[in-house]
């Protein structure tokens, strides 16, 4: 098992890098990978495709794949001022009284970021329990009687979700991508009581007359919860479970607006974080993330919270 030998050669060190095992045996199982969904007016057909168009990033941020399913078509009808005066769901060969959007199921491509495999569905539990048995369940059977002394926590970087995309202008015709996975619409169903795929153009236009997207909300906070049970509970009951801490800092936490799109919030993952941290780099000065953090540790949720610091300053745990 490659884990375990990365493991073993790696056992004397306070980090242990679980990357390897990510990117290189989880995701190459392709129901593991990360998924969104893919919102353009331009239908598989009638895109002249490049696999140059996938961009390739550090991060977590999802790019046309055509390598999806067409899960729904909408005839949209947009006011002057660019609001959602109708829409309507419509066959893949029916055509539109206004602007016909595509919306497909994709999953990431194949990354030399992430050692030619992807990043993984992060919404999804049974992805990361994957994760756990090839990852933490390879730590425990090797260095477990160093657990909460030599090696106190396990520490995870920027965990995310696909990023939440918007038009430019609400009149463009450019692709938007979502995070998405596969039974996000039978748990939305089941939270809500929504039909989530009917009201996927509310996720992108402003309604008319100033009205409130009830669905928008909705999408959010569920994307939020299924992220952090997969994901933050997930791995911090594991921790919990063996008498090692789960540390470490969200990705895009220094402001409201990025969290939403990378993580939904970053305030509900710290329940599952013993030692919630965050990054404060380059002489930046993160007061959202530091507050948000350091108020988890103080209402006694938390042992302790963990900052990154570089250039000139340091490393420190409060």
């Amino acid at each position: 098992n490659k884990c375990k030998e990365n493991v073993s050669n790696d056992s004397n060190r306070h980090n242990i890098s679980s990357d390897f095992c990510v990117h290189k045996i989880v995701t190459k199982e392709k129901k593991y990978r990360q998924k969104f969904i893919l919102v353009t007016p331009i239908s598989y057909e009638e895109y002249n495709y490049d696999s140059n168009d996938f961009k390739i990033s550090s991060c977590a941020i999802a790019s046309r794949a055509q390598n999806g399913e067409l899960i729904a078509c909408f005839d949209i009808v947009l006011t002057e001022e660019g609001l959602l005066k109708s829409y309507k769901k419509i066959g893949k060969d029916d055509s539109a009284e206004g602007r016909k959007w595509y919306v497909y199921l994709e999953s990431a491509i194949e990354s030399p970021w992430y050692n030619n495999q992807t990043y993984i569905d992060t919404l999804s539990k049974e992805a990361m329990d994957k994760f756990i048995d090839v990852t933490y369940e390879a730590y425990n059977k090797v260095i477990s009687d160093e657990f909460g002394k030599s090696v106190p926590s396990i520490f995870t970087d920027e965990p995310q979700v696909s990023h939440k995309e918007t038009l430019p202008y609400a009149h463009d015709l450019a692709d938007v991508t979502l995070p998405w996975t596969t039974d996000l619409p039978e748990t939305f169903k089941e939270a809500y009581g929504e039909d989530l795929i009917s009201g996927i153009p509310e996720l992108l236009w402003d309604l008319e007359g100033g009205k409130v997207s009830t669905l928008r909300y909705h999408y959010h906070d569920h994307v939020c919860e299924r992220f952090v049970t997969a994901f933050a509970d997930n791995c911090g009951n594991w921790c919990s479970e063996h008498g090692i801490a789960l540390t470490g800092h969200m990705m895009d936490e220094g402001a409201l607006s990025s969290q939403t799109s990378a993580l939904g919030e970053a305030m509900r993952n710290y329940r599952g974080f013993a030692i919630p941290g965050i990054d404060m780099l380059c002489g930046s000065r993160e007061f959202t993330s530091s507050i948000g953090s350091s108020s988890i540790w103080q209402r006694s949720y938390a042992v302790g919270t963990l900052r990154c610091y570089r250039m000139g300053f340091r490393f420190q745990r409060s």
